[in-house]
């Protein structure tokens, strides 16, 4: 292969070599003999060049091909060009030899014919076909339009280039299939029956037609995208042989489903201003095409509306946090100081319900013990530090109370980090995760 390539690029190099040879000929050397013998040679070397293209093709894998520079840079069609625009120079300069007379239009015509071809028109490229039906359309009238109806091509290299744009299912289908003069038109037709599905596509292309959303306010930018579909649906169904003149009745009916109240009444009072006589899309056309331009200058801009949004997230704004109070024994909207039902238990069950609680002994406040309460009132009866509901009847209960509430509360300990000023009088926590608050107040106890 690479004795191959060395060739053709020696070839490449002799024509561009010669075309810029001839640019720096003086005047005096350029006669009608001398273009005339470089035409000859110009066209034996690409002869040459293209006979040695197509062997290289034809003997090699594609897989390694493509990875040689030559096919990366696609240097054939490169040279192809540098081949034409040659050809024109020289043509053009033998055609100032000639004695006949050319009139001025001719002239001009001439003239602006050579600058034409002197223009460097983008590449058209063609898009990869992974195998999906609604693809099939776009790659196939690109592919015979550049390729198959390319007369200086060959079906050696046709088939190359139908190899190199096929991915996915469809390259699968012809992997195996040799690049040979012979095997174009059956991988070709093999593409063909498989995903030249009229059926199918159309289905595909009414499922879209009727699938559009519903616009429920006026909006320039979505009648746009609702025309925009619609128009692009019905030249579909036109490209695969489709006769869709007399839909007009039925595309009318489902655009109308599908516009906002507004939008629709104002269509009905269009239609009734016309002739007695069905409307037409084209007539609907262009209601929607003036409608969504007025609603262009009527509509705020992003800008704007994202300015003006912007104004107020920056506004402060007022936080109203509402309390709501649940009981950890009940389950009613209270603090567990309040609640009737803990108030008729003994004071022995009592403490056992704070102690499973987790609760503290001194404000029955949640997070926290007893030995950390910031709260300063204590038990009203002997002034210790726990609640009045959990004070023993009994004067033995009360006076081992302290060592035993302080003992208690020490095995249940849950320390927060806090500040430990006992001035503070009035202090609300609130966990609202979990809907659990807790007040300390002076009232409590």
């Amino acid at each position: 292969m690479e004795a191959d390539l060395r060739i053709l690029m020696d070839l490449k190099s002799q024509i561009e070599r010669s075309r810029v040879n001839f640019k720096k000929s003086s005047k005096e050397r350029i006669t009608p003999i001398f273009i005339e013998i470089r035409l000859e040679a110009l066209e034996k070397q690409f002869g040459k060049f293209s006979e040695k293209h197509t062997g290289l093709i034809s003997k090699y894998e594609p897989n390694e091909l493509n990875k040689t520079t030559y096919i990366k840079e696609d240097l054939y069609q490169a040279l192809y060009d540098t081949y034409l625009n040659y050809k024109v120079e020289l043509k053009s300069t033998l055609s100032k030899f000639k004695n006949d007379i050319v009139s001025p239009s001719c002239s001009e015509t001439s003239k602006q014919s050579m600058k034409s071809s002197c223009v460097k028109l983008p590449k058209i490229s063609i898009p990869k076909f992974s195998g999906k039906y609604t693809e099939w359309s776009t790659f196939r009238d690109l592919f015979i339009s550049l390729i198959q109806n390319n007369e200086t091509l060959d079906d050696v290299q046709r088939l190359h280039y139908l190899k190199t744009q096929l991915t996915g299912e469809a390259e699968q289908l012809i992997r195996h299939i040799p690049i040979t003069q012979s095997n174009y038109k059956k991988c070709w037709q093999l593409l063909t029956d498989r995903y030249n599905n009229k059926k199918f596509m159309s289905n595909c292309i009414l499922k879209r037609l009727f699938s559009q959303r519903n616009i429920t306010c006026e909006s320039s930018n979505s009648l746009k995208e609702l025309l925009d579909s619609t128009t692009d649906c019905l030249h579909e169904l036109s490209n695969l042989g489709i006769d869709i003149k007399s839909w007009d009745v039925i595309i009318i009916y489902i655009i109308s489903l599908k516009l906002d109240v507004e939008t629709r009444k104002q269509w009905e009072l269009y239609v009734s201003q016309l002739p007695d006589e069905l409307p037409t899309f084209k007539q609907l056309k262009e209601y929607l095409e003036t409608r969504f331009r007025a609603l262009e200058f009527v509509e705020p801009s992003k800008s704007k509306t994202r300015a003006s949004y912007a104004n107020v997230n920056n506004n402060p704004k007022a936080l109203h946090v509402t309390s709501n109070f649940t009981c950890p024994h009940c389950s009613e909207g209270h603090r567990l100081y309040n609640c009737k039902q803990f108030a008729k238990e003994d004071v022995d069950k009592r403490r056992n319900i704070v102690q499973s609680l987790g609760l503290c002994f001194n404000c029955l406040g949640y997070n926290h013990s007893n030995k950390i309460c910031r709260v300063t009132i204590k038990c009203r009866i002997c002034k210790r530090r726990h609640h009045t509901l959990l004070h023993p009847k009994s004067q033995v209960d009360s006076a081992t109370c302290g060592v035993a509430m302080e003992s208690t509360c020490n095995s249940n300990d849950t320390i927060l980090d806090s500040p430990k000023d006992n001035t503070i009088t009035n202090i609300a926590t609130h966990f609202l995760k979990d809907k659990v608050q807790t007040i300390w107040s002076k009232d409590m106890g």
